[in-house]
């Protein structure tokens, strides 16, 4: 956000090509940098041509009409996109990954140096998503784009920042920076890397760090979901004894479960048969105070 300046900075400067950035107008902070956000309009009662014209605003003098170089340069950037036969289409009636690609169209009439995008595959299928990277390669420009793809940044970026809790963690191509370790620590997953077909592509998958607790031990899945929430983090470590979870709440197995399962009440307490097919105890949350 500070890049395209919808947030200024606290402290620090953000330069292009020595300039920067907050010290010049808006108008001609536009001519530089070009940004697609993740939001996109909805019922926006525009048509396709009238949507990427407005990406020459900032270029446009005074109150004059649009100018044979705008309309020009409009016309390029529907060609570049395939957009040329969805000009005369209003924009709300388009697909998602149209719709995409009007919004990168505008951004490229504005004859930026840079475009800024925050997510451009949000929201479309695999397809989509590829086309849209693909397409990003063939501008020629600086491209500055986030992704929580991991796979696709390693496929398309040249260069990759990892951003951890607001704080820039690394910065490097995507083989130095797109470890298993990084990945792991960043986004406190599993990260596991796969060889493929493509040399010196990397794949990754990702999973939930595993607990050897529950390897052995009763399921807080068939928890009621009420009390869920208060056991995350507590360790059963035998029947009967109480817990410390997280907060002020303690968890306490419900005296007298022996008699409610011979006289066949499923109620709190009682033990049923859980999703993996092992018997699973609920319990009754108490206030610690």
């Amino acid at each position: 956000r500070c890049l395209y300046r919808a947030v200024q900075p606290n402290a620090g400067r953000i330069e292009v090509d020595g300039v920067d950035l907050w010290s010049t107008s808006a108008r001609e902070a536009a001519k530089t940098i070009a940004v697609v956000l993740q939001e996109m309009p909805g019922d926006f009662p525009f048509s396709v041509r009238d949507v990427v014209m407005m990406g020459r605003i900032p270029r446009r003098e005074g109150l004059n009409g649009w100018t044979d170089t705008d309309r020009e340069r409009v016309q390029h950037a529907l060609s570049h996109l395939d957009l040329a036969h969805l000009a005369g289409r209003q924009f709300s009636t388009l697909s998602g990954g149209e719709k995409q690609r009007v919004l990168i169209a505008r951004a490229l009439a504005q004859e930026p140096r840079i475009i800024i995008l925050d997510e451009p595959t949000n929201h479309l299928d695999i397809r989509h998503q590829l086309e849209i990277l693909e397409l990003l390669q063939t501008l020629k420009l600086t491209i500055v784009s986030t992704l929580h793809d991991i796979n696709l940044a390693a496929e398309f970026a040249t260069d990759v920042a990892i951003v951890t809790a607001g704080r820039l963690t690394a910065f490097g191509t995507p083989d130095a920076v797109l470890s298993p370790r990084a990945l792991s620590s960043a986004f406190g997953v599993t990260a596991t890397a796969h060889s493929t077909a493509v040399a010196g592509t990397a794949r990754f998958s990702f999973s939930l760090p595993r607990d050897p607790f529950h390897e052995d031990q009763h399921c807080l899945l068939c928890l009621p979901v009420s009390h869920r929430h208060c056991c995350a983090g507590a360790r059963l470590s035998g029947h009967r004894q109480e817990l410390q979870p997280r907060g002020d709440l303690r968890c306490r197995a419900e005296a007298g479960d022996r008699q409610r399962r011979q006289s066949g009440r499923d109620d709190a307490g009682a033990e049923t048969a859980g999703p993996h097919g092992r018997l699973h105890r609920r319990f009754r949350l108490e206030d610690a105070g």
